[in-house]
């Protein structure tokens, strides 16, 4: 289910030359405990796993960033926005 759109992302992300991606990972999905909803984090897992297997094979490096506070902590660089 998620092999054919992120192998279509990658393409066109590896002819842009993009070298680099950093997908979010929300912070509601990282606070679950196995319930009803845990299936998001499955289902969220297997898709990171598939992008980051397409990725490598184009040569295209990938930081998951957990999105809490990103409005004001760079997540590349871990320091304060100002």
């Amino acid at each position: 289910m998620y092999r054919n759109p992120a192998s279509h992302m990658l393409k066109t992300l590896y002819k842009l030359r993009v070298s680099t991606i950093c997908p979010g990972y929300s912070f509601s999905i990282a606070q679950e405990k196995d319930n009803a909803f845990s299936a998001n984090t499955r289902s969220y897992r297997k898709l990171m796993n598939i992008i980051e297997l397409k990725a490598r094979k184009h040569g295209i490096r990938v930081y998951e960033v957990i999105e809490y506070r990103t409005s004001r902590l760079c997540a590349y660089h871990e320091v304060e926005v100002i």
